[in-house]
């Protein structure tokens, strides 16, 4: 019997290293990491690997990225049974970046800096938080990946580039 564990990304990217390492290594599992290379890929990798074998078993774990409520996302992980689940956060890495650090880290640098501009930096988890998740939305928005949900400005219906019209 194989347990196949589909994750975002492609082969050696961020998802299936941390996952690797954080969860089938220091549990001493014997899972099997697979790649979806993107998030369309999860459901027909996953059928795919169960279909291989009636005893082989899959599921998948993926960003909830703009694309699940968190509350949809909370009700995978409530299904034990389950074989998708989605990140509570928006994605793998809002796990490795816990906004009570960076608060303590922005505290520090106020403190040993002395500079009046360390003033601006945000001065409670919350404020790192909204921080955090701003800069996510501008990140989306820069590399054209975005919705309208996700826009900085939050005003515009579409982001679109403009046409070059040739007159």
């Amino acid at each position: 019997m194989a347990v196949h564990l589909v994750c975002e990304g492609f082969r050696g990217a961020l998802d299936e290293r941390v996952l690797d390492k954080l969860v089938v290594q220091f549990h001493s599992l014997n899972v099997l990491m697979q790649p979806s290379g993107g998030h369309g890929g999860f459901g027909p990798i996953r059928d795919f690997l169960k279909g291989r074998s009636s005893s082989d078993t899959a599921i998948s774990i993926e960003d909830r990225d703009y694309r699940y409520p968190r509350a949809k996302a909370e009700l995978t992980w409530a299904n034990r049974a389950g074989e998708k689940f989605v990140w509570q956060r928006h994605k793998i890495e809002n796990y490795l970046l816990e906004p009570r650090v960076v608060l303590a880290l922005f505290d520090d640098y106020r403190a040993a800096s002395g500079n009046s501009w360390t003033n601006a930096l945000p001065a409670t988890e919350g404020d790192v938080s909204a921080l955090m998740q701003s800069l996510e939305r501008f990140r989306l928005w820069c590399s054209g990946r975005t919705t309208a949900r996700s826009q900085p400005n939050r005003q515009a219906k579409t982001l679109r580039k403009p046409r070059n019209r040739s007159s």
